[in-house]
Formats: C-alpha cells, sequence, structure tokens
C-alpha cells in the first residue's frame, strides 16, 4: 500500500472504531417532547396559511389594478389625457384631464343607477329614457365639478407638503 492509502485506511479504523465505542456508553435516552411536535406543526401551517393567503392577495390586487388600467384604455380616458397634456405641453393639463373624464363617467354611472334604483323601489313611473337623460345631466356635470375640486385640492395638498418639509419642485 501506498502512504496515503495506510493513512486513509488508519483513519478509517480510528473512526469506526470511535463510533462503536461511543455507542457502549450507558446515557440515559433524551426525554421526548410531550406536544411539541403538533405545537411546531401548528405553528408552521398558520404560519405558510398566512404566506398564501398574502401571495394570493397580491396576486388579486395585481389584477384588479391591470383590470382598471385595461378599462381606462378601453374607454380611452388615459390616451386622451395623454394628447391634452402633449396639446398643451403641460403634464398638469393631461392630469387634470384624467381626473375630470374619471370623475365624469363614475358619476354619470352613479347617477343612472341610483335614479333607476330609486324609480324601481319607491314606484315613481318614470320612463328609463327621461331617467337616463337626467342621470346623465347630474353626472356629468357633478363629475366634472368634483374632478376639478380633485384637482384644486391635490394641487393644495402639493403645495402644503411641499413648504412642511421644504421641497423645491
Amino acid at each position: 500500500m501506498k502512504n496515503g492509502s495506510k493513512v486513509t485506511f488508519i483513519f478509517s479504523l480510528l473512526v469506526l472504531l470511535g463510533h462503536l465505542c461511543a455507542g457502549q456508553e450507558n446515557t440515559p435516552a433524551p426525554a421526548p417532547d410531550e406536544g411539541m411536535e403538533i405545537f411546531l406543526l401548528s405553528i408552521m401551517t398558520i404560519f405558510f396559511a398566512v404566506l398564501a393567503g398574502a401571495a394570493v392577495a397580491g396576486i388579486v390586487l395585481g389584477m384588479v389594478i391591470l383590470c382598471g388600467i385595461t378599462v381606462l384604455i378601453g374607454l380611452g380616458i388615459i390616451s386622451t389625457s395623454v394628447m391634452i397634456g402633449l396639446y398643451r405641453r403641460s403634464i398638469a393639463s393631461g392630469f387634470k384631464s384624467f381626473l375630470v373624464i374619471s370623475f365624469i363617467i363614475a358619476c354619470t354611472f352613479a347617477a343612472i343607477t341610483g335614479l333607476y334604483l330609486l324609480n324601481h323601489y319607491l314606484e315613481w313611473g318614470y320612463s328609463l329614457l327621461f331617467i337616463g337623460g337626467i342621470g346623465l345631466g347630474a353626472g356629468t356635470l357633478s363629475g366634472a365639478l368634483i374632478g376639478m375640486l380633485a384637482f384644486k385640492l391635490m394641487g393644495f395638498f402639493r403645495k402644503l407638503i411641499m413648504e412642511q418639509f421644504r421641497l423645491h419642485a
């Protein structure tokens, strides 16, 4: 045998002998953990349930955001706002048009739906054409006013935050 083989063989024998001798001790067996496995399993199960719930909530939130953006693109709100902003060379005017158009559509939908429900449950007897016309007019007017008010409030709060933190735009 070569020297490297002899050293390896002797080391292997010493390790084997050490294992055999270590097993001969009269040490008491460790006390079993009473109920510890169940506790750890329940903690692990709760952790993975919360982890899975957070993942599902994140996926649902992402899908809702993507669907909202798709609806805004489909209705032409985003493209119209971008075109207005480019035409006027102002990001603020594009954002203002986005707010106003979005509020007009949302308020018109809410007004028509509200008037239809009131007509149905209070039995006013108005025709759907009349309800649609009144809801369209009221929704357009209120949506435009609320959109402009929201834009002014955002500008006010932007200035307030800039002054509070002494930031310069």
